[in-house]
């Protein structure tokens, strides 16, 4: 069979099931699913590529479906407008023609049949095409008889428009030119009129350059129209994705804080130029090389504590500026005339400013204040702040004064004021507990108020920080029994008596070890640029010893644990982020089913392969924008009316800092190329072609 004839038009009968509808789509580029050969526009069909197929689709080649293939949520108007480059006159004169102009503006799904096929009628003959094929065009036809058709079909025919029709209307297969009957897979020609004939040439038989025959410059129109017109379904389909991503918000927040971000917070309050080494701490190695050879000893075998002459050396490394021995892990609650306080205000006492917080979810019934001596001289307590102490107003107490650093809550209790500058300065009459245990009164001046965040969470107690001042801690060594318990301590195996034999032989060796009694060493050096130089000379000095700083953090031993715990975090969350957007993908897969049949209305009017992925993504970062957005309001108010009020707060302080949001948006970036993925895995060409194939 050969149809290269415009002059007439082309008729296929035959009965249901012969295989009519299958030609077409053989014909049209849609099944690839037969033996043999057939050329279209001078070429094989096989040598055809798909972007070749999507030009002919869009320019050359017209089909009218049975069941029309038109978008439901569009009107009559969008649906031939998005089928190509056509100005708006050109469609309204098409629409009259077939006398469908009233309801151009009509969205397809309020259409009757008729109007519905006559609407793919004027989608498929608008751009003029070389070959128009028409499956059953009279089938619903409503209000417009075959004549009438036959009449608008002979106009086709005019402009040089080869048409051919499968059709079961004898009235149109008697009107027709040329009539083919398919019948046990055999095509036989049964009609054919010759009077006053003559052959018209057909428009130039060349495949149309894919350039001239784009549909994809709608991209941007179909995808954002559709979303407006689908809402409603997609809301449906929104919330279970809204509330994955809101819970994997907060999950991945509350983990992250309670990981690396609690690490960070440990080395938060130590200064960029500030190191830290204690004798109780060990590295990494040293413990390793403990457990080899059974040695059960928290201590370097060399000193129990760090004397005059360990000062003295570290003092004479360069760019050291100062050398400080304190008792960090020994925690002294007076002043610096060894006055204790202790004061509890009970829920009676509450003021109206603190009561508002105390309830269901900090459900304190008294609350307690406390001395607790600053750890370290005023001159390096912002340096080396290892509570994380920030202050709202005013400063740490001086050292060997009468100054203290009061909680903003204590302010709130005490003082009913909420202007916390104002306390600042002022004097205060408290009954301490001296140390002769007699209670006095005694005077007292704030030097600052602290934050608390209690607003968060109320606790049951505070500290009040008094100034720092020099104790001797030795004297708690000098004792028989602090040795005779020392000796014991390390001596616990062989091999570890014999390694702290230095320690504990005689009494004296265990005072020379003891030495100052203050088991921590607070190094300041002049400069931030320096610390590396520094670090390595208090390593050639203290081998075994665990250094603590912003440096050895960031590039010491302690950078493996802090990389461990960033690797686990971003593996996890990874993980975690595919199975969400699996998850997510497979929640929408109705919905993705119902675009694919679609996205294969617009394959078949010449929207490529690229065009579908750009639409397919497109639409998924609109959603997921509008996904995130959401999640992320969710998030806020969940966190401001819940988890901000729980004991467990801190987790979610982090939620919008810059650097966590970024994490989570790229995450949130993996979900995104997942429901891309999966969407474009279940609209390939071959499950288009599949949902065109059914009727």
């Amino acid at each position: 069979m050969s149809l290269d004839d415009s002059s007439k038009i082309h008729v296929l009968i035959g009965e249901s099931g012969s295989g009519k509808t299958t030609l077409f789509n053989i014909i049209f580029g849609l099944d690839n699913d037969y033996t043999g050969e057939f050329k279209l526009f001078e070429k094989q069909s096989s040598t055809i590529s798909n972007n070749e197929w999507a030009s002919i689709r869009s320019h050359d080649m017209r089909m009218v479906f049975q069941d029309y293939k038109l978008l439901e949520n569009f009107t009559a108007y969008e649906n031939i407008y998005l089928s190509g480059q056509f100005s708006e006159e050109k469609i309204n004169l098409v629409f009259k023609d077939l006398d469908i102009y009233d309801v151009k503006d009509h969205l397809i799904s309020e259409l009757s049949g008729g109007q519905k096929q006559r609407v793919a009628i004027a989608r498929a003959v608008i751009t003029e095409p070389q070959i128009l094929l028409m499956d059953e065009p009279t089938g619903n036809l409503d209000g417009m008889t075959t004549d009438k058709i036959m009449t608008y079909l002979d106009k086709l025919k005019e402009k040089g428009i080869l048409i051919v029709v499968i059709t079961h209307d004898e009235a149109l297969a008697e009107a027709a030119d040329v009539v083919y009957k398919l019948q046990h897979k055999k095509i036989t020609l049964i009609k054919t009129k010759h009077e006053n004939s003559t052959k018209k040439s057909q428009k130039e038989s060349k495949i149309t350059n894919l350039k001239d025959a784009k549909a994809s410059n709608h991209v941007w129109e179909y995808t954002t129209n559709n979303l407006k017109r689908t809402w409603k379904k997609i809301f449906l389909t929104a919330i279970p994705t809204i509330m994955i991503m809101t819970m994997f918000i907060l999950a991945f927040s509350a983990y992250r804080s309670n990981s690396t971000l609690s690490f960070q917070k440990i080395f938060a309050g130590i200064g960029d130029n500030m190191i830290v080494l204690d004798t109780q701490k060990l590295n990494s190695d040293t413990v390793e090389t403990y457990n080899d050879k059974g040695i059960l000893s928290s201590f370097d075998g060399e000193r129990i504590g760090f004397s005059t002459a360990d000062v003295q050396r570290v003092n004479d490394i360069d760019y050291v500026k100062e050398v400080i021995l304190v008792s960090e892990d020994i925690q002294s609650n007076y002043d610096f005339n060894f006055n204790t306080f202790n004061q509890t205000f009970s829920q009676i006492d509450f003021t109206d400013s603190v009561k508002k917080y105390v309830g269901i979810v900090s459900p304190v019934e008294n609350i307690g204040f406390n001395f607790v001596k600053n750890h370290v001289p005023f001159n390096i307590a912002h340096d080396y702040n290892k509570d994380n102490v920030t202050f709202i107003s005013g400063d740490f107490p001086k050292d060997n004064s009468n100054e203290l650093a009061i909680p903003d809550v204590y302010s709130l209790l005490a003082f009913n004021n909420e202007d916390f500058s104002k306390v600042v300065g002022e004097s205060i009459n408290l009954e301490v507990r001296n140390a002769q245990n007699e209670i006095e009164q005694y005077s007292y001046q704030i030097s600052g108020v602290y934050n608390t965040n209690f607003r968060n969470v109320v606790e049951s107690q505070y500290p009040i920080y008094t100034g720092y001042f020099l104790e001797d801690a030795s004297q708690i060594y000098r004792t028989e029994e602090s040795y005779e318990f020392y000796r014991r301590v390390l001596s616990e195996n062989p091999q570890t008596e014999t390694f702290n034999q230095q320690l504990i032989k005689t009494y004296q060796d265990y005072q020379t070890a003891v030495g100052t009694g203050l088991m921590t060493m607070i190094v300041k050096v002049d400069s931030s640029q320096n610390i590396e130089y520094v670090n390595k000379e208090l390593q050639a000095i203290y081998p075994s010893y665990k250094r603590v700083s912003q440096y050895d953090l960031k590039r010491g031993e302690l950078s493996t644990i802090y990389r461990s715990l960033v690797n686990i975090l971003v593996i996890g969350s990874t993980i975690i982020a595919v199975v969400a957007g699996i998850l997510i993908s497979f929640l929408n897969k109705g919905y993705i089913y119902n675009r694919s049949k679609e996205l294969a209305i617009l394959y078949s009017i010449g929207y490529r392969k690229k065009d579908i992925f750009m639409i397919i993504s497109l639409e998924n970062v609109i959603l997921f924008s509008g996904y995130f957005l959401i999640s992320i309001i969710v998030a806020y108010f969940s966190n401001l009316l819940y988890f901000s009020q729980t004991p467990r707060f801190m987790l979610f302080d982090n939620i919008f800092e810059s650097i966590n949001m970024i994490s989570i948006i790229l995450l949130v970036c993996i979900m995104l190329i997942i429901s891309i993925v999966w969407g474009v895995n279940g609209v390939k060409q071959k499950n288009l072609k599949t949902f065109l194939n059914k009727n």
